[in-house]
């Protein structure tokens, strides 16, 4: 469960500590007084403290106060951070990819804007998506650069060549273009199972963009998918593998109906997270991790804790 400690003008969460204590996290990043503001820092807890994994995730709360979610792997479950292996062998840059590549290499906010609403472009021509995310003039012609290359793109020879990069491409560039790719082809339950999957590449650039275009698929082109051959892929996500992307994938799997015969693959023996978002003091992240839980299950065992808790256990055991 999520355990609170206040945090100047907030409060900090933390959810899968067991073998350490909020207090002594607290201490580790220079807390000297209860209530002082502390900075924490993913990397800070991977590298210094240990962690297996770690996340850190900063909210403006309606009443003003932040609330700083701090989630984490114990190096005692590190056998739950499953990240596919490097892929190793001579870059063999896709060439019909080039133009992309580098256009997404920008990092700028018109970048960003153009993976996370790439999505749009599935039910909305090119104007009408522009339009749509009414960008800040700057970035116009950054987005629709983007999106050029990106409609340039829809042919199932680019179907193949984009699944093939994401999954074997030893360049991380090509990678990334392959990812923002498959976002072209929404309506193959293989688009989302790859970008799924790849959530655990071992590029953290590539992963972030998985993580990017699928949470653009989830809010403009949402549909059934049928999860069951990427569950124990996604079974490690929930578990704590890339811990950045769990709340995507929770509200991910929601919006597009997993199916309760997957409870016990994705969340048998490993649930213990989600049940910590499902704790949460913070409300959004409350109700995400109950919907997940509502939908796995097959129907709403209400807002407490132990029953659902209870259940979660009997998936373990099954």
């Amino acid at each position: 469960m999520g355990q609170t400690l206040p945090n100047g003008d907030g409060v900090v969460e933390f959810v899968g500590l067991s073998e350490r204590t909020p207090q002594s996290l607290r201490k580790a990043f220079g807390g000297t007084a209860d209530g002082e503001a502390v900075h924490y820092c993913a990397a800070n807890l991977i590298q210094d403290l240990k962690m297996a994994e770690a996340a850190v995730v900063y909210f403006r709360q309606e009443s003003g106060e932040d609330y700083i979610l701090v989630s984490v792997v114990e190096p005692g479950n590190r056998d739950r951070v499953v990240y596919r292996p490097e892929q190793r062998g001579p870059s063999r840059p896709i060439e019909s990819f080039v133009d992309l590549a580098e256009c997404l290499k920008k990092r700028d906010l018109g970048t960003q804007l153009a993976v996370l609403n790439s999505a749009r472009l599935a039910k909305l021509d090119l104007d009408a998506a522009l339009r749509a995310i009414a960008a800040p003039e700057d970035s116009v012609a950054t987005v629709n650069k983007v999106w050029q290359e990106l409609l340039d793109c829809r042919s199932d020879a680019y179907f193949q060549r984009a699944l093939w990069a994401l999954g074997h491409d030893p360049d991380p560039a090509d990678r990334v273009a392959a990812t923002v790719i498959l976002s072209n082809f929404h309506d193959r339950d293989l688009s989302w199972w790859a970008l799924a999957d790849g959530l655990r590449d071992a590029d953290p650039t590539v992963r972030g963009m998985c993580g990017q275009v699928l949470y653009s698929l989830t809010r403009y082109a949402p549909r059934r998918i049928d999860w069951a051959p990427a569950a124990p892929s996604l079974r490690h996500v929930l578990a704590g593998t890339n811990l950045f992307a769990l709340s995507h994938v929770i509200q991910m799997l929601v919006a597009t109906e997993v199916s309760s015969e997957l409870a016990g693959t994705l969340i048998g023996d490993n649930g213990d997270l989600v049940m910590g978002y499902f704790a949460a003091s913070h409300e959004p992240v409350r109700k995400q991790a109950h919907a997940l839980l509502r939908q796995l299950r097959g129907e709403d065992l209400g807002t407490k804790f132990e029953p659902w808790q209870q259940w979660v256990t009997t998936l373990g055991s099954e």
